[in-house]
């Protein structure tokens, strides 16, 4: 967009952000290791500037908020992590069984069928199955912020922002500083705004 200036490209940008956004999302469910975490972070960070970036030019509102709510969500697990609201144990318990449940359907796959150790693959598959979804259940339950940060696809849109939180507030406003931008987004009952403000500035 920024060597053609045509809108076309802009669109599939942020079509590619979401699309990256998920994927970083299943990505980042599966690490536990801090410099995995921080390497995730600072990619993710970048992401959303210039998914960000690419709304503002565009003024898609609907996508921005989108981008500002998820950057948002990062931030607090991060501070949920660091406030140790969010059980660790659990968290590392899930971890562990994916990569135990992905090293074992490796293996079956290459195992000879009928044989002592497939039945004793199936059988370990199927119970780290049903643990780690009792654990997913049981994180769900006792830390929802996580849960819906990582784990949960559904997410709040402009229209329930307006129909739910503003009806007793004048206006919801959101920041996200970039590394060369601070970018805003005022949403009001009749109408959004996303403005950009140079960093130094």
């Amino acid at each position: 967009y920024k060597y053609t200036k045509s809108k076309v490209f802009l669109k599939e940008a942020i079509r590619t952000y979401k699309a990256a956004d998920q994927f970083l999302n299943k990505i980042k469910a599966e690490h536990s290791e801090t410099q995995s975490k921080l390497y995730w972070r600072d990619k993710t960070r970048r992401l959303y500037e210039h998914a960000i970036e690419a709304c503002y030019i565009l003024n898609n509102v609907e996508d921005a908020f989108y981008f500002f709510e998820k950057s948002r969500a990062v931030l607090l697990n991060d501070e949920l992590n660091e406030q140790r609201w969010v059980g660790q144990d659990d968290i590392s318990q899930q971890v562990q069984l994916k990569k135990k449940i992905l090293k074992d359907q490796a293996e079956l796959d290459t195992a000879k069928t009928g044989s002592a150790r497939y039945a004793e693959l199936q059988n370990g598959l199927m119970i780290n199955k049903l643990e780690l979804e009792k654990i997913q259940k049981a994180i769900k339950v006792n830390n929802p912020l996580y849960y819906q940060s990582f784990l949960d696809s559904s997410f709040i849109t402009l229209k329930d922002v307006k129909q739910n939180i503003l009806q007793n507030h004048q206006a919801l406003i959101e920041m996200f500083t970039g590394d060369s931008a601070v970018y805003t987004l005022v949403i009001t009952p009749q109408k959004t705004y996303i403005t950009q403000v140079n960093k130094t500035d």
